[in-house]
């Protein structure tokens, strides 16, 4: 009967007990960091109770380890009660990693377009499996109720560093406001004048920024509207907020746009297909136009010239439909004016 040799036998058993026996316990995290877990009270219609502040291994909310090494989150009970003039709002943590680990804790971040976070807020696992985290956001149905809402991006004593989009603390700087009615006379501003940092709840968001762009004009007016000039369109506190822009150096807005619908994207796909294809062609007439001597004559040469301008401006419109959004101001410019001078 082959026998093992001792030294093979406990190298074998050391090695089955790292396999088996590691897991994740308490001492094989280099630190605690605390998270926060719904209580009962905080949730009315999915109820789940407090647990104990111990370890829950069947609590696992998806975290983002961008910021900090991994380390046991001990998710500890927590009566989230809103201020008045705030309610609850809930986000779906599995959508771009909302739960952020820090060196001092898990943080929500609660707005992608300004990477805005929070640790006052709690996480709730729903009966279908799904982590949702809750924290309180400004109700401008209640805080403007008797007032005039003037929204900001971000907090009282910040601005907006657009590179890293994130909020910046700043000292020498406030809101500059000009009232003016939808004519544009100048008007008297409100005396329930409030400012609000808020979190704009929509897919699209865009700037309005008249001294970079003169169609992105618009008035404040004093019921706390924004009034577009371009489109006419008019944005009330919920769909856009103020922020001064540090790259920029200059106070903007920036609004809520409505997502194109599928059937202007259809059109827009076969305005670029149909370009496309016209090109094509007028390219393969223009060569045969060079390749045949007969077709050299006094008619044929000015229909080569229309031709090949028909073709550069064809071309150039096929450009702005497919990189309309990838292009720069420059380029966006000289992209028209060849449009505007073949056609």
């Amino acid at each position: 009967m082959n026998m093992i040799p001792p030294l093979t036998a406990a190298l074998c058993l050391g090695f089955l007990s790292t396999v088996c026996c590691d897991s994740p316990t308490k001492d094989s995290f280099s630190q605690e960091v605390k998270g926060w877990r719904c209580c009962q009270e905080d949730r009315a219609r999915y109820h789940s109770g407090c647990l104990s502040s111990e370890l829950d291994p069947s609590f696992t909310p998806p975290l983002n380890y961008s910021e900090a090494s991994p380390s046991l989150v001990v998710w500890t009970p927590h009566s989230l009660k809103c201020p008045w003039g705030f309610k609850l709002r809930y986000y779906d943590t599995s959508k771009l990693e909302k739960l952020i680990l820090k060196e001092d804790g898990v943080h929500l971040q609660y707005w992608e377009f300004i990477l805005k976070t929070t640790n006052d807020f709690c996480v709730e696992k729903f009966p279908s499996g799904e982590y949702y985290a809750a924290t309180c956001q400004p109700d401008l149905d209640i805080i403007c109720g008797n007032a005039t809402c003037i929204p900001k991006c971000c907090g009282k004593g910040e601005r907006l560093s657009y590179d890293i989009r994130e909020c910046v603390s700043t000292e020498n700087w406030s809101l500059s406001l000009k009232y003016q009615t939808i004519g544009g006379s100048p008007a008297k501003g409100p005396s329930d004048e409030l400012v609000v940092s808020v979190e704009l709840d929509c897919e699209t968001i865009t700037k309005l920024h008249p001294e970079e762009d003169p169609a992105h004009k618009y008035y404040l007016l004093p019921n706390g509207d924004i009034y577009e000039l371009e489109t006419s369109e008019r944005h009330n506190p919920k769909t856009y907020c103020f922020e001064y822009v540090e790259e920029w150096s200059a106070q903007v807005v920036f609004v809520c746009r409505e997502p194109p619908s599928k059937t202007l994207k259809v059109k827009t796909y076969l305005q670029a297909v149909g370009t496309m294809i016209s090109a094509i062609f007028l390219i393969i007439t223009v060569v045969f136009h060079l390749c045949i001597p007969e077709l050299r004559d006094m008619q044929a040469l000015c229909l080569l010239c229309h031709m090949s301008s028909l073709t550069v401006a064809v071309v150039a419109l096929f450009i702005s439909y497919v990189f309309t959004n990838y292009m720069t101001l420059p380029h966006c410019i000289i992209n028209g004016k060849f449009i505007k001078k073949v056609y």
